[in-house]
């Protein structure tokens, strides 16, 4: 598992809509109002789980 870009600590597991961004976790996305990666307004996020 990948790494969030934000933070550097916990697991991906956040996807931003409209974006569809998948660069971090769940406590960065709360704290941010715009993708790190192309700076549109984030509307919605999901949580992601992987089966393995």
């Amino acid at each position: 598992m990948k790494r969030c870009i934000i933070c550097l600590h916990n697991d991906i597991d956040t996807i931003f809509v409209p974006c569809g961004h998948f660069t971090c976790c769940r406590q960065c996305a709360r704290k941010i109002e715009k993708c790190a990666i192309c700076r549109v307004l984030i509307r919605k996020t999901y949580l992601v789980f992987f089966a393995v």
